[in-house]
């Protein structure tokens, strides 16, 4: 035996699971039908009965029809749950992280600029609780320099700003070592 072989572009093989049940499902009610409007103008006892299996079978026919599209409409809603459910621990862990790490960055800054270990407790508490605050989605979002920065303006703090160059310095040991201030 030969099998002939149909080449069909990809669209062709994408058929939707849920549209394909409901026209089997109608194909399987229509038989239904006939084969019971048949059984019921059958002649004589034989061919009621053997009509009355053709309609069992067009019966079960529709519905494993409808079952199975019921199971396949399950398992599509669970699997979307499932999706949902874990992009939103995703949001909630993303988020954690964003609290902890701008409020250890706010207390660092704290520390070394201000070295208040009296302030740095309460300011640090002030934070955690602007942090708790806020919605999950928009802390996954906000990156954790911008969040720092603007919970620090809210303290009314800011970084101190950087000493100007000397103006006796080259420009080569400027480049060359920014930083230093001597």
């Amino acid at each position: 035996m030969f099998h002939q072989v149909y080449n069909c572009p990809g669209d062709a093989l994408d058929i939707d699971p849920q549209a394909l049940l409901a026209d089997a499902a109608r194909m399987a009610h229509a038989a239904m039908g006939e084969a019971h409007r048949r059984m019921m103008a059958a002649k004589d006892d034989e061919a009621f009965e053997r009509l009355g299996r053709v309609f069992q079978r067009e019966c079960r026919n529709l519905r494993q029809t409808l079952a199975l599209r019921d199971r396949l409409g399950r398992e599509a809603a669970s699997e979307a749950r499932a999706e949902r459910t874990a992009r939103a621990a995703a949001v909630r862990e993303r988020a954690e992280t964003v609290r902890r790490e701008a409020a250890e960055q706010v207390r660092r800054f704290i520390w070394t600029e201000y070295e208040r270990p009296d302030w740095t407790a309460a300011a640090v508490g002030d934070v955690k609780f602007q942090l708790s605050e806020l919605p999950d989605e928009e802390l996954a979002e906000t990156p954790v320099a911008a969040l720092v920065a603007r919970l620090l303006a809210e303290l009314g703090l800011a970084p101190r700003p950087e000493a100007p160059a000397r103006p006796w310095r080259s420009r080569a040991a400027q480049a060359a070592c920014p930083a230093d201030t001597s």
